[in-house]
This record gives structure tokens, C-alpha cells and sequence, in this order.
């Protein structure tokens, strides 16, 4: 049956063009594979940076506010007499103006002075011990 030349080269024809459509198939998805993969890494890497430079602004537009707050004498007079209702007022117009969501002013040794939202001023009982106001104070 496969014996005649023509068989023959009919066979290897097909042979090595099953062969020659093999490689090709892996060695085209292997560079399909690696174009994505690259593709999905860039665009991760894109909005990772975007991101970060996002927390960066936000963070600077936060400290700038508050450095200008912080050099009001009122504010530093309300502080040292601990007038609670003046700070929380600058507060909330701090917050309001750089949009955050949570602002407060802690005592040096750790206890809540006031902060903004309903509970303004906390009551003694249900103060708990701040960790990061812990490790600032190391």
C-alpha cells in the first residue's frame, strides 16, 4: 500500500508539513503568550505609578494644608488652653478642604483631644491606646 514512491512522498510531505504546522503553532502561541503577558505587565506597572503619583499629590495638598494650619496663633493659643470647639471648627475646615474622611488632636501622652464627626470629644471611658501614636512618640 505505501510501498510505491509516490505513496512515499505524499507521506513525508504530509509528515513534514504536520511537523513544519506543530512548531509553528508553539512557537507562535509562546510569542502570543509572552506579548501579552508583557502587554499586562506595562499597563499594571502604568497605573501603579499613576496611582502612587495620585497618594503622593493627596499626601502633599494634606501636609501643605496642615503646615499652613499650624502656623495660625489662634489655633496654637486654642491648643494650649485646649478650647475643644475652636480646634474641632478648624478641623472640620481642614478636612473639608483636603477631603478627609478622619481628623483628630492627640494629647503628647497618647489620649484623643478632640477629632471631627459626631464624637467630637471623646469621653474618658472609652479611650483605647492608640498604636501609632505609640510608635510616634518613640
Amino acid at each position: 500500500m505505501f510501498y510505491t514512491t509516490r505513496s512515499k512522498l505524499i507521506l513525508s510531505f504530509a509528515g513534514v508539513s504536520l511537523l513544519v504546522g506543530i512548531v509553528s503553532l508553539v512557537v507562535g502561541s509562546q510569542l502570543l503568550y509572552n506579548s501579552v503577558l508583557n502587554e499586562a505587565r506595562a499597563r499594571i506597572s502604568f497605573d501603579l505609578n499613576a496611582a502612587r503619583e495620585i497618594y503622593i499629590s493627596k499626601s502633599r495638598t494634606i501636609h501643605t494644608a496642615l503646615t499652613i494650619i499650624s502656623l495660625d496663633e489662634n489655633l496654637k493659643t486654642n491648643l494650649k488652653n485646649r478650647r475643644v470647639k475652636e480646634i474641632t471648627k478648624k478641623l472640620q475646615e481642614v478636612s473639608l478642604t483636603t477631603e478627609l474622611d478622619f481628623a483628630g488632636v492627640v494629647t503628647p501622652d497618647g489620649n484623643t483631644l478632640c477629632r471631627i464627626g459626631p464624637n467630637q470629644i471623646p469621653e474618658k471611658e472609652e479611650e483605647s491606646i492608640n498604636p501609632a501614636v505609640q510608635y510616634m512618640e518613640r
